[in-house]
């Protein structure tokens, strides 16, 4: 059965396996179902895309891809559970996933804005959550409190993960989403440059500081209509502070906050910068003071009171935005009618969130196949045998205590004045590139060569080349130069391929389990990252293989090369003494 303005009702024959199907939230581009999956005897929520993607496109192809990243995220415990992915029978896309109590958008509109204490422990577990999604190289690019829910345990899982990207982006282009919320957008994003992982990062500390003082950073408390200038405007205001939060953690958010991508923390960076606050340093009540820096007399707007509540942060003119898109996005769908009720159950609907059994008496045959057009997604661990942040398995490491007595609370107050202040000038100074540089940057980083873990050699003495890296039949091209000279390339570790490899093509060679796990692999758990530490995020990494006449001749040693993010040529050594 079809339901009007475009949203599709689940039918039997798509969902055979799922009873009890109820709407939960409809949106211009999707519609959020609750649903009772009799297989698995668990409630569960159904999201379908209102859009039809044809058999043969890209777009379908990129859903199946990104379904895929998506599900193996599933086993991290602050990234919500997703058991099954696919397409209707007519086109539409669609995610089962765990059913949550809520989200923080409701929590902030019923309870009003959180304490600093719960801020910091919802931003570890999210930033770890993050980061392990951006190690597998899957964007978010939708962080908001909608989007952050509560499980069924009362923990924040980050949920629509890839979603944005996957529906709503092409390869190499900017998003501009008709449904985006401005708020909590970065800057490069107004411009239609490409917003990556640092956009990310952005995203999830602007929802971070709405958590804590109830609004979006930046935006007035009004309701009226932005255009797209007066949304860019608001990026040279101040980022206020916040009546009962400390600098500490205000400085951390303004890092991660900084309009310049490159100045922000990875968000591995900024998950440790969250986790290395103390308690007593998060929470301390720091009076704010009562001369506050210039505001535009525009947008200009009343103080907030200490606890403010939530409101609804505005939306910007979007088709303003859309104006500067190099090309139109398709109209979004007009708001839909009531939707039909669903068909009578066996029992009717608890409130949203609430456990159920699945029905008594001994276990009968298995659920009816899922559709044909089911995407295969990794089961996801259990996530209360998780502890999801190393300050979480410290706190059990101490029998879930969060101090070990009265002696060590003095201690960290003894110690809190000092890092409140030294903590947020550190902070600020160390991400978002104030620091002065008397020269070229990308050799002054400490050199610390740290690679046989990874089963990789140092490279000594310093080794640089240049040119392109492969040649047109994609064998490894680029020419050794003394590094004291002007480079393109310089190579930080080295390793052994495997001996049944049959050529030495770069394409051949990136397959190699070695490879990846090393000189592709620019995550937290990765040499380069091993190495420079912060630093590597100024690199990107590639792997160079044997010549082909060396490989012929018996050789099977690869290079892990890298050159700065900017492509700019270097001169001297960045990995070598």
């Amino acid at each position: 059965m079809m339901a009007p303005h475009g949203q599709t009702w689940p039918s039997e024959t798509d969902f055979p396996d799922l009873a009890e199907v109820s709407v939960i939230a409809r949106g211009a581009h999707a519609t959020v179902y609750g649903a009772f999956q009799i297989s698995a005897g668990r409630e569960v929520a159904l999201k379908i895309d209102n859009r039809v993607l044809a058999p043969d496109s890209d777009e379908r192809r990129r859903f199946q891809q990104e379904a895929r990243a998506v599900g193996r995220l599933s086993e991290h415990p602050g990234i919500i559970d997703t058991y099954i992915a696919g397409f209707t029978s007519q086109g539409h896309p669609y995610m089962v996933t765990e059913l949550c109590q809520g989200s923080y958008a409701d929590k902030l509109a019923k309870d009003g804005a959180l304490t600093p204490e719960e801020v910091q422990r919802i931003g570890v577990r999210i930033a770890d959550a993050l980061a392990e999604a951006h190690e597998h190289r899957v964007l978010h690019r939708d962080i908001k409190p909608a989007n952050l829910l509560i499980d069924r345990s009362g923990n924040p899982v980050l949920a629509d993960f890839g979603v944005a990207s996957l529906m709503d982006s092409r390869v190499g282009q900017p998003v501009v989403r008709a449904a985006m919320t401005p708020a909590y957008a970065p800057l490069e994003t107004f411009h239609l440059r490409p917003s990556g992982e640092p956009g990310d990062v952005y995203s999830l500390a602007a929802t971070l500081y709405a958590l804590l003082s109830g609004r979006p950073p930046r935006f007035p408390a009004d309701d009226r209509d932005f255009t797209i200038d007066d949304v860019i405007g608001l990026f040279t205001e101040p980022i206020g502070d916040v009546p009962g939060v400390s600098q500490t953690l205000l400085g951390m958010l303004r890092a991660a906050m900084t309009n310049n991508p490159e100045g922000r923390p990875s968000a591995m960076q900024f998950r440790d910068m969250l986790d290395s606050v103390p308690i007593a340093a998060a929470t301390a009540a720091i009076p704010v003071a009562t001369r506050t820096a210039p505001v535009h007399p525009a947008l200009a707007a009343p103080p907030a009171p200490r606890r403010p509540e939530w409101t609804e942060p505005v939306t910007a003119n979007v088709e303003a935005i859309q104006d500067r898109r190099p090309s139109p996005s398709p109209t979004p769908s007009p708001s839909p009618s009531p939707m039909p009720p669903p068909s009578p159950g066996p029992r009717p609907r608890p409130a949203w969130g609430i456990d159920r059994k699945p029905p008594a008496g001994p276990q009968g045959p298995p659920g009816p196949p899922g559709p044909p057009n089911n995407l295969p997604v990794p089961a996801s661990r259990g996530k209360e045998l998780e502890l999801s942040t190393r300050r979480e398995r410290r706190i059990a490491a101490r029998g879930g205590k969060e101090t070990s007595g009265i002696g060590q609370l003095i201690l960290v107050g003894a110690i809190a004045v000092t890092i409140i202040v030294a903590g947020a000038v550190f902070a600020v100074w160390a991400f978002t590139g104030g620091e002065e540089s008397s020269g070229d940057d990308t050799t002054a980083d400490a050199v610390n060569c740290d690679v046989e873990k990874f089963n990789l050699s140092c490279v000594e003495p310093a080794l640089c080349f240049n040119g392109a890296l492969n040649d047109s039949k994609d064998f490894a091209a680029a020419e050794e130069i003394s590094c004291k000279k002007e480079h393109q390339w310089e190579a930080y570790a080295k390793g052994e391929l495997p001996k049944d490899v049959e050529t030495p093509t770069i394409a051949a060679v990136s397959e190699q389990k070695i490879v990846k796990d090393t000189c592709l692999n620019e995550g937290s758990k990765g040499p380069l990252t091993s190495i420079k530490g912060v630093g590597a995020s100024k690199w990107d990494s590639k792997v160079l293989p044997p010549t082909k006449k060396d490989f012929d001749a018996g050789s099977t040693t690869f290079y892990c090369v890298v050159q700065p993010k900017d492509g700019k040529p270097t001169t001297g050594s960045a990995f070598s003494e």
